[in-house]
């Protein structure tokens, strides 16, 4: 399972805020993109008021504020450094590296998460004898079917399906069909649990 932002977010911590103990500061958002665009991040902060070693120290931290998330890996989410505080004598890469997961953290706290699933896609051919139960094995794993063709001696099925529901598929389908079936199975991407969208 994966999380996403369940909106857009703004999060900051400021050097010098009370409770802040980093030499460094920083405003983040953070925005949910469409399923399957993964993990975008952008600076707005320029590379004159903030050099290249601060930069990659900020990124570094987001992304791993991102692959720790709040208990779960972070995907389909667009994070934009917008705003960098540092001492200029006392200030390290390193203080943004150790910063950024805590900004990531507040502005996940601050939009909410919804928790994601991962869907396998597939494909499969049964005899066409076989139909209706093929359609209700598909159908009890929440199957999406997206294609379905049948000829005089069988039928070819392509969907999607959550992984936890599709993990018995494979082998009921192979006891129903006697071997005489295929099924192929691949990962699709990361949905919203229906139950939490």
């Amino acid at each position: 399972y994966k999380q996403t932002p369940r909106g857009p977010a703004l999060a900051s911590i400021r050097l010098g805020e009370r409770g802040n103990f980093h030499r460094a500061g920083m405003v983040l958002s953070l925005e949910p993109l469409p399923a399957g665009s993964g993990v975008v991040y952008e600076t707005r902060v320029s590379y004159g008021d903030l050099e290249k070693p601060f930069q990659n120290g900020a990124r570094e931290g987001v992304l791993q504020g991102l692959a720790e998330g709040l208990g779960e890996e972070v995907t389909d989410v667009k994070a934009t450094f917008l705003e960098a505080d540092y001492d200029s004598v006392t200030g390290t890469p390193a203080a943004f590296r150790r910063l950024a997961p805590e900004v990531v953290r507040l502005a996940l706290e601050t939009s909410g998460i919804r928790r994601l699933e991962p869907w396998q896609r597939f494909t499969l051919r049964a005899p066409l004898a076989l139909q209706r139960q093929t359609l209700a094995l598909l159908h009890a794993s929440r199957a999406l079917l997206e294609d379905v063709i049948a000829d005089a001696e069988e039928i070819a099925i392509q969907g999607t399906a959550p992984l936890e529901a599709f993990q018995s598929v494979p082998a009921a389908f192979q006891v129903l069909t006697k071997g005489r079936g295929l099924l192929d199975v691949r990962f699709d991407r990361y949905l919203p649990i229906k139950q939490e969208a």
